[in-house]
């Protein structure tokens, strides 16, 4: 391609241009006087300053100072994310009631997650299915028990009403949640859905 436009002409053409408006812009240079010189040059390097200030030094400034700003704020966060993921260790099925009915080892297993005086157990004696009622229960121990422990004893959620509730009692810190929660065998699961 280059060399079918050396042939035509067409880059010795430009290439004369070019070096017609370089002479002439050089001419024009020279024309000028120190002064008007100057004025062009300061002019041009506050030009260029000012392209690289906005251009290629400011952004990176505001990037860092936004998150100088930020990462404190998510630094507090993921201290308070930690906090709440040690206190969701998932708590061991008890050992030993193996052939105890399940509404005792469901009892044994929340009580073990300290959620005993927030807890109500409601089962029915003709289904398999157990109602729990929850009231102010602390949100990290219950969902660690509802992920972890529910499943070990071979139960699923059928059904999960829970809601945020706030507390008056000073002992209490962190998240609350209060609602209902049914259960049923795993064994029962596949008819009921």
């Amino acid at each position: 391609m280059i060399d079918r436009l050396k042939q035509s002409g067409f880059l010795h053409v430009q290439s004369a241009q070019l070096r017609s408006k370089r002479q002439q812009y050089l001419n024009y240079w020279r024309g000028l006087a120190d002064r008007e010189r100057l004025a062009v040059t300061v002019a041009a390097l506050a030009l260029l300053a000012t392209v690289l200030w906005f251009g290629f030094i400011k952004p990176p400034l505001q990037r860092i100072e936004h998150w100088q700003s930020e990462l404190p704020r998510l630094h507090n966060e993921s201290l308070a994310l930690d906090e709440i993921l040690q206190d969701i260790s998932p708590a061991q099925a008890p050992t030993g009631i193996a052939d105890a009915d399940p509404a005792r080892q469901i009892s044994q297993s929340l009580d073990a997650q300290s959620l005993a005086s927030h807890y109500q157990l409601h089962q029915q004696q003709d289904q398999a299915a157990v109602e729990l009622e929850f009231s102010a229960a602390p949100a990290g121990p219950l969902m660690a028990w509802l992920q972890h422990t529910a499943p070990r004893l071979s139960l699923h959620i059928s059904e999960a009403h829970l809601q945020r509730t706030l507390t008056s009692d000073p002992a209490v810190s962190g998240v609350t949640l209060s609602g209902g929660v049914r259960l049923e065998p795993m064994s029962n699961s596949g008819g009921s859905r």
